[in-house]
């Protein structure tokens, strides 16, 4: 049997290259964000950030009043019956 070459994912804009799409799309967000078509903006004052992890930084040090705010928790779940109660009272 022939061994497979490596597919490579190009970056358009340098030369970078990744073995994954989602290496190459994070790439992109990072390195080229003033070309990513993607981007979030801040309902506060408009500034644009390329992820939800970004808008969270931006948000705690532009408008936080008390340090808690707008701060990010980890949640994890035992399983997907868990989340959902969990979800649910969220929601009330």
């Amino acid at each position: 049997m022939k061994p497979q070459a490596a597919k490579f994912f190009n970056c358009d804009k340098c030369d970078a290259k990744f073995t994954r799409a989602d290496a190459l799309r994070r790439h992109g967000r990072k390195k080229h964000m003033e070309t990513y078509a993607y981007r979030i903006t801040c309902s506060v004052c408009d500034a644009e950030v390329a992820n939800h992890r970004q808008l969270a930084a931006h948000a705690q040090l532009e408008h936080a009043i008390e340090e808690d705010d707008y701060s990010v928790h980890k949640i994890t779940f035992n399983n997907v019956n868990d989340y959902k109660v969990e979800e649910f009272q969220f929601l009330f």
